[in-house]
């Protein structure tokens, strides 16, 4: 059955640009509102269980607000509740809150309009469980790595600020030409101790003036093509979109919408830039007639494995299985990487650290073996 899909309207809210916290989707957030992943995996599966099993919404609704044991929580379903009680859809109450985002309320929107809310409500669930799973593996993976690398970083300004100091005053009273690579290490250690301060200000400065210009369509485009440029995370950030595409565009075309239709909501569910902009052109080459494959083909964003895959989904009118299929094969991938990338980055640290530690012990002791040999 098609369904009506021109009532869905996009929320009014401001999209928000790529993050890396907006990747792990972390339940605490320091600069936004949304609420938290378990929390919404656990509201989306309550309220499909209790729908599919007779109850209606607004029970349903009384219920989960009676199991909650934060004020701010029940508060938020209660706002839910009050806009319900006044004739809205649950995708409009939700919107309304400013606590849920484009992808929940589309999907709620389009579940409501096609008769499958609680068909809906099962893949909001699955997609926040597997949201929270990639989170876990991604913290688990960078958890050690992120500690050893803080207490590297702390004894290396430790070495800087105060060990260095200690040797320089010495190579200055002996009066001895050193080594190159002393002498830079000697001036590093002399920025550290003096502009160290300045230099964090300055930083946080950057960083909170490139916070605000978040939105500002020259750094979405900036922002993204650095991120696509770092070896190995870039494509994994990449896949993490294209999978949330795929299945995006499955759910779409499962309820009967239009591709066009399909792919301008898509465009305003996946929030990364590369992806949006090219979907203006897409939606622009469909309305002339070009196959869909072909269109994307354009773009460096589509690999070619998801451009023949559609291909052959044009071919014999099956878009929805296909990306079906592309969907589990990124979810598959991603989860491999994330497992690879803790295997792989621990030793590398190693190497790392041991490099540098290497360098700053070689940059101090070999002038004092050059005096010991000159003795």
């Amino acid at each position: 059955m098609a369904i009506n899909i021109s009532s869905i309207n996009p929320p009014t809210k401001g999209r928000s640009n790529f993050s890396f916290d907006e990747l792990l989707n972390k339940e605490i957030s320091l600069f936004g509102n949304q609420w938290g992943d378990k929390k919404k995996e656990g509201l989306y599966l309550e309220l499909g269980t209790l729908i599919s099993s007779g109850v209606d919404i607004r029970t349903a609704l009384e219920l989960i607000k009676d199991e909650q044991t934060k004020a701010k929580d029940r508060s938020l379903i209660e706002a839910i509740l009050q806009e319900i009680t006044k004739g809205a859809l649950l995708s409009e109450a939700i919107r309304l809150t400013g606590r849920f985002s484009n992808y929940e309320y589309h999907c709620l929107r389009i579940g409501e309009e096609s008769g499958k809310s609680t068909e809906m409500l099962k893949e909001l669930t699955a997609f926040y469980k597997n949201q929270i799973q990639q989170r876990r593996q991604m913290i688990n993976t960078l958890t050690y790595p992120s500690i050893v690398m803080s207490t590297a970083i702390g004894a290396v300004l430790f070495l800087m600020n105060f060990i260095i100091p200690m040797f320089t005053d010495v190579f200055k009273r002996v009066g001895a030409d050193l080594p190159r690579i002393t002498k830079i290490l000697i001036e590093v250690s002399y920025f550290t101790k003096n502009y160290f301060g300045i230099t964090l200000l300055i930083t946080l400065c950057c960083m909170f003036v490139l916070y605000t210009q978040r939105n500002k369509a020259w750094f979405m485009k900036a922002s993204s093509k650095a991120i696509l440029a770092i070896p190995f995370f870039g494509y994994l950030i990449l896949q993490i979109y294209l999978a949330r595409l795929c299945n995006s565009m499955r759910l779409l075309i499962g309820a009967k919408v239009p591709l066009l239709k399909a792919m301008e909501l898509v465009r305003q569910m996946v929030d990364f830039y590369p992806i949006s902009q090219s979907f203006l052109i897409i939606e622009k080459d469909i309305t002339s007639g070009i196959p869909l494959h072909i269109s994307m083909a354009k773009f460096p964003v589509f690999d070619k494995k998801f451009l023949t895959l559609i291909k052959v989904g044009e071919e014999v009118n099956q878009l929805e299985f296909f990306f079906k299929q592309l969907s589990e094969q990124y979810h598959h991938e991603i989860d491999f990487k994330t497992k690879t990338l803790g295997t792989v980055i621990e030793p590398l640290l190693i190497i790392v650290l041991g490099i540098i530690v290497g360098t700053i012990l070689i940059a101090i002791y070999l002038p004092l073996f050059q005096m010991s040999t000159n003795i």
